[in-house]
């Protein structure tokens, strides 16, 4: 994979909806066949499948990296696509971290502060499901190039919305997908250390 490549698929990965119509597992697995397929360049799958198998111990097998994602998802209870965005997002940057912080702060950083906009009192449509999903797949709090992105300030309260993700604590109404007191204060506190900082 060259820089360029790796660009691209940050942008997949973070904003899957400019590639893709529908966000799953065969999507998913048909975009990045193409993309290789199409390009002289792009191997992101065979990386993959060496990056699973030595980081968490999963021996290569015929069922190759979809294999690993779908034993990796059940190891981690996330869904497959979740997996697969937070594991190559890893992948790509972990390796040159330095030649992607700019990236990552306009796309990355960007989509999680979109998601934290979403969280207001009377609801947002796109604040559901899908927003738990998006949210897990991009908020990889471990990484310390995901901890350079962000202010002492701002990683404080991003820590403390992936806590109240990870326990599954967003919502006061889980028909209606309304959010917690709790997590509608975090929103408020990023808020005003965006208005602190004249941004």
């Amino acid at each position: 994979m060259n820089f360029d490549d790796k660009i691209i698929l940050i942008g997949f990965i973070s904003r899957p909806g400019m590639f893709i119509t529908k966000l799953d597992k065969d999507n998913v697995i048909n975009f990045l066949t193409g993309y290789e397929m199409g390009s002289s360049t792009c191997n992101l799958t065979e990386p993959l499948e060496l990056y699973i198998s030595q980081t968490f111990n999963y021996q290569l097998n015929s069922s190759r990296w979809i294999g690993q994602v779908d034993l990796l998802s059940k190891k981690l209870s996330f869904s497959w696509v979740v997996t697969f965005r937070r594991t190559a997002l890893h992948l790509i940057v972990d390796n040159d971290k330095a030649n992607f912080l700019t990236e990552l702060n306009t796309t990355l950083k960007t989509k999680l502060i979109s998601l934290t906009k979403q969280i207001v009192e009377s609801g947002n449509p796109f604040f559901n499901k899908s927003w738990f999903d998006e949210w897990l797949s991009l908020c990889v709090i471990k990484s310390d190039w995901f901890s350079q992105m962000w202010s002492e300030k701002e990683l404080k309260i991003i820590k403390a919305i992936d806590t109240k993700v990870r326990r599954n604590k967003l919502f006061i109404d889980n028909d209606k997908f309304l959010p917690t007191p709790e997590l509608l204060k975090l929103r408020l506190k990023l808020d005003q250390l965006k208005i602190e900082n004249g941004i």
